[in-house]
C-alpha cells in the first residue's frame, strides 16, 4: 500500500528534523535555541504572511506548575511566541484539558500562561468554548474544535512525557488536545487498545495539520506519565514539519524500541510510511547521549502475544489501585472514568475491576498522585527480564 501523507508539509516541501541539546530554560539560551531550530524552516516560515493568526497549542492535561513537567514550560512557550511575534503573527494559545477540569482559567494561571497571555496581550482559548466542526478521515468522523479552522496556521508545542496508555505522549499524541471536552473520554473508552488508539490520534493529527511542531524535552518526564510520572532532565529541543517521523526518532533517543512503540505499530497498520527519510539539521544525533527513561509499568501488557493472553490471560494484568493516605476522595477519577468502573465511596473511590478497561485516565487527572498501578506478579517477572 502506498503511504498516505499526515503532516502539513507544503509544497514539495522536504521532511525535516531539527535537534539542538539545551539544558535549561533560562531566557537567553531559548531564545538561541528556538531560532536554530527554526533555520531549515524556510518554507513553512515564508507562509507565514504578515498578520496571519497562529495558533500556540501547548500541552495543558491539568494544573499543574511548570516545575511538576506535566505541561509544557511556559519559559518554553514564550520563547516560541516571541519568535513568531517577530515574524509578524498574530498569536493564540489554547488547548482543551482533561473534562473533569472545569476551571480552564485556574489551569492556564498555574501552568503560567495566564501571566504570559497578559504580558504579551495574547488571546488564550478554551478549544470547550469555540465551537467544533465535524471533520472526516478514513470514513471516520471526529469532531475538531471550531477555533482550528479560524487560524491560518496552528504551531504543536508539546511536552516530551511517557504514557500508561501509548508509552509516549509526543507530537502526535499532543493533538489530541483538539478533540473537544467530553469526546475525549469517549474515544477512550471505544478504542482502549493503545494500538487502536494511537491510530485515532493518527486521525487527529492529520486532521489539524500543525505547520510545526516544536518539541519541549528540556525537562521531561519518567515513569507513569503523563501526570503521575517523574521530571527527568534530558537536555533537548526539536522542530519538525512531520511530527510523526520524529516521534519515531525521538522514541529511539529516549530508549523505546519501534516494536513496543503504539504509534509506530499503528502508523504501519494503516500504511503510512514513518521510516521515510527525515532531513536532519542542528546538533548530531550522535552527540547526544541516548536516554533509557522509565517507561509506564503497563507498557509491557500492550506487547503480549494473543496466544499467550489466551493461556495466562487471567494472571497478566495491571490495574489502578488508590494510595488512600494520598487521596482525598475529591470524585475527579469517578467523573474521568470513561468505563464507569469507578464509583464514589465513604473514604476512597472503589474500583470494579470487571468493567475497568484499563485506559488509565484516573491516573492521568488525578490531581493528587494518588492512584497507582499494580500489576500482576507474572507481570513484575516480565519486567525484569
Amino acid at each position: 500500500m502506498k503511504g498516505r501523507e499526515v503532516t502539513g508539509l507544503i509544497g514539495n516541501t522536504k521532511r525535516t528534523f531539527s535537534f539542538k541539546q539545551c539544558a535549561s530554560y533560562s531566557v537567553d539560551g531559548l531564545r538561541e535555541t528556538i531560532q536554530a531550530l527554526m533555520e531549515p524552516f524556510y518554507d513553512e516560515l515564508h507562509a507565514i504572511k504578515h498578520g496571519d493568526r497562529v495558533l500556540l497549542k501547548p500541552n495543558l492535561l491539568s494544573g499543574h506548575p511548570p516545575q511538576d513537567a506535566v505541561t509544557t514550560h511556559p519559559l518554553f512557550v514564550e520563547a516560541v511566541l516571541q519568535f513568531f511575534i517577530d515574524h509578524g503573527a498574530k498569536l493564540l494559545i489554547g488547548d482543551s484539558p482533561s473534562p473533569v477540569f472545569k476551571d480552564i482559567d485556574k489551569i492556564f494561571s498555574v501552568t503560567g500562561l495566564f501571566s504570559l497571555g497578559k504580558r504579551y496581550d495574547i488571546p488564550l482559548v478554551h478549544f470547550d468554548k469555540s465551537g467544533w466542526n465535524k471533520k472526516e478521515v478514513d470514513h471516520r468522523a471526529y469532531p475538531i474544535a471550531g477555533i482550528i479552522d479560524r487560524v491560518d496556521f496552528v504551531i504543536n508545542l508539546p511536552k516530551v512525557k511517557t504514557h500508561t496508555l501509548t508509552a509516549l505522549t509526543l507530537g502526535v499524541k499532543n493533538m489530541y488536545g483538539v478533540v473537544p471536552g467530553f469526546t475525549k473520554t469517549l474515544l477512550h473508552k471505544e478504542y482502549p487498545n493503545a494500538i487502536d488508539f494511537s491510530e485515532i490520534t493518527l486521525d487527529i493529527y492529520h486532521l489539524a495539520k500543525p505547520l510545526l511542531t516544536i518539541y519541549d524535552g528540556i525537562i521531561g518526564m519518567e515513569g507513569e506519565g503523563p501526570a503521575a510520572g517523574e521530571p527527568v532532565s534530558l537536555g533537548f529541543a526539536a522542530a519538525t514539519n512531520d511530527a510523526l517521523a520524529t516521534d519515531i526518532v525521538l522514541s529511539h533517543l529516549l530508549g523505546l524500541e519501534k516494536r513496543k512503540f503504539p504509534l509506530y505499530l499503528a502508523a504501519m497498520r494503516r500504511g503510512y510510511e514513518p521510516d521515510k527519510k527525515l532531513s536532519f539539521s542542528g546538533d548530531a544525533l550522535e552527540s547526544f547521549q541516548k536516554r533509557n527513561i522509565r517507561f509506564p509499568r503497563t507498557n509491557q501488557l500492550n506487547f503480549i502475544p494473543p496466544f499467550l493472553t489466551k493461556t495466562i490471560g487471567t494472571q497478566v494484568w495491571a490495574r489502578p489501585r488508590i494510595i488512600t493516605r494520598k487521596c482525598t476522595n475529591c470524585g475527579k477519577c469517578v467523573e474521568a472514568c470513561p468505563a464507569s468502573a469507578i464509583e464514589k465511596g465513604v473514604v476512597r473511590p472503589l474500583f470494579n475491576y470487571a468493567r475497568c478497561i484499563n485506559c488509565f485516565c484516573c491516573i492521568e487527572i488525578c490531581p493528587h498522585r494518588s492512584v497507582e498501578i499494580k500489576v500482576s506478579p507474572l507481570v513484575k517477572i516480565g519486567m525484569m527480564l
